[in-house]
């Protein structure tokens, strides 16, 4: 898993310590601590196994919010890929 090219970090915003997140496709904005963010810095890292578990739920959420993909064919589709596939299946009906 990796950050979105299309988020936009800031680190120490809204205070020291702290960074904000911008999805700019989706909209979705999060503020997020500095350990969630040396994780995310540092994903695939054996030293930050265990923070990543840690942190499970908070990433999911992430993900699910799209700052975070496993691929770069993930990043590269529209937030609304999976509704646009299915009116494309009805309409093929």
């Amino acid at each position: 898993m990796f950050l979105s090219k299309y988020t936009i970090c800031v680190n120490d915003f809204p205070s020291q310590d702290e960074s904000l997140l911008y999805h700019t496709r989706t909209q979705a904005l999060v503020k997020i601590s500095r350990k969630l963010r040396d994780v995310l810095d540092h994903y695939g890292h054996p030293k930050f196994f265990k923070e990543r578990m840690r942190y499970a739920e908070e990433l999911d959420r992430l993900a699910e919010m799209g700052f975070l993909v496993g691929s770069h064919e993930e990043d590269a589709l529209s937030p609304n890929s999976d509704l646009e596939a299915r009116q494309k299946d009805k309409k093929e009906v």
